[in-house]
Order: C-alpha cells, then sequence, then structure tokens
C-alpha cells in the first residue's frame, strides 16, 4: 500500500464515523425523563414552556422548559452546594445531554421516548 492509499482509507473511516455519530448528537431531544433516587418521577414535554418542581433529596429544585430545551433552575447553596446543574451544566436541548444533581439525587436525561427501541432489564 502506498501513503495515499493509507490516507484515502483513513479519511472513508473518519467520514464513516462522523456520519454515525453526529446525527445523533444533534437530535433535537421531545421529552425529557426525570429521576429521583434513580427511579423515574415525572417525564416533560420540551414543546410545552413552565416550570416543573422536583422534589429531590433533601430539597427541591425547579425545572424550567423554554423553547424545548430545559435546565435547572439556580437552588440555595444549602441544598445544591456547588450548583454544577443549575449554573454550570445551564440549558440542555439534545438527546446525548443530561442533568445531574448528586445533592438531590435527581437526574434529567432527555430522548424521543416515541417507542421503545431499547431492552432493560
Amino acid at each position: 500500500m502506498r501513503r495515499g492509499d493509507i490516507i484515502m482509507i483513513l479519511a472513508v473511516l473518519a467520514v464513516a464515523v462522523t456520519w454515525l455519530v453526529w446525527p445523533k448528537s444533534l437530535e433535537p431531544a421531545a421529552m425529557a425523563a426525570v429521576l429521583v433516587d434513580n427511579e423515574e418521577v415525572a417525564t416533560i414535554d420540551l414543546s410545552k414552556d413552565g416550570l416543573y418542581p422536583v422534589q429531590g433529596s433533601p430539597g427541591a429544585g425547579i425545572l424550567e422548559v423554554k423553547d424545548g430545551r430545559i435546565r435547572m433552575q439556580p437552588m440555595e447553596r444549602d441544598i445544591c452546594p456547588a450548583g454544577i446543574c443549575c449554573r454550570v451544566t445551564g440549558w440542555i436541548e439534545s438527546a446525548t445531554q443530561s442533568i445531574i444533581c448528586l445533592p438531590n439525587r435527581i437526574v434529567v436525561s432527555l430522548g424521543q421516548y416515541d417507542d421503545l427501541d431499547f431492552i432493560t432489564s
């Protein structure tokens, strides 16, 4: 094999991997699943703007939905000391993103959730 052949093969592989990964990372999410202590407590439609309270442990958080995006509103420092879930994560909208609030044990994961396309056990 010549050097040009190797470069062509690597280029084709790079395009193939990008084609497989890229569309899924940009796919807008339709729904948000809200879990507290690893149990689903709510499913939120991201097409409906509003505020959604979530009771975590030890405190409550408020999820804000606007323009197909969702975020955790800032919480008091005694409930969520670092504030990573609200101040650092910010708005999420892609099916590959999630919000994780460790002190309150709240997880928000995005996806389509129209029909079951995976198996759980």
